[in-house]
């Protein structure tokens, strides 16, 4: 593995995905009361819980990952998760799990899958699986209950990630790094 020059890529990347995660909360927070009675608007509702999940997984995935590695190679270790809930609780859950105050809930998740955001998707969905839709998605008791968990999950990383803020002065920054173009995964 390549080292790079920048220190703490991992703590930024997984301070990117900790912000993600703490607007798709709050998003879920601002929409719900207007989205939950229309059924295809509570699909995305309970997709902003999901992603905001996912990214505070992510999060942590990223975090754990050495302090130098190369930005690329970090993201590519993080992408590789996709939207796999279980795979992405797995690598954590037995190193870090107590920790974050992580649960194995990937197997429920990943059955209400993150393409249930379109109307055709979460129609066919209900249509299908109605009592599974209820027991989830359409109890308001299950997504409060989902969205408090996730929310001490997000807090317990937030402190984590917090701890590694400091004041810096120019000096400490490398030129490179100012001047310098770091990986962009959109930029070839």
């Amino acid at each position: 593995m390549k080292a790079s020059p920048y220190p703490n890529n991992n703590v930024e990347v997984a301070q990117d995905f900790f912000e993600d995660a703490f607007d798709l909360v709050l998003r879920f927070d601002c929409t719900f009361d207007d989205f939950s009675p229309i059924k295809t608007r509570r699909f995305k509702c309970f997709n902003d819980l999901r992603l905001a999940y996912e990214c505070i997984l992510k999060a942590i995935v990223a975090y754990r990952q050495p302090r130098d590695m190369e930005r690329k190679a970090l993201i590519a270790v993080v992408e590789r998760y996709k939207h796999n809930i279980s795979l992405l609780e797995n690598s954590i859950l037995s190193t870090d799990g107590d920790r974050f105050g992580i649960e194995a809930r990937g197997a429920e998740l990943d059955q209400l899958p993150i393409g249930l955001r379109y109307a055709l998707d979460g129609k066919d969905f209900r249509e299908a699986k109605e009592m599974e839709y209820y027991q989830t998605i359409g109890s308001d008791l299950w997504l409060h209950r989902l969205r408090v968990y996730i929310a001490g999950v997000r807090d317990a990383v937030g402190a984590a990630l917090g701890k590694e803020c400091r004041i810096i002065s120019p000096g400490d920054i490398p030129m490179e790094m100012l001047f310098g173009k770091k990986y962009n995964k959109f930029r070839q």
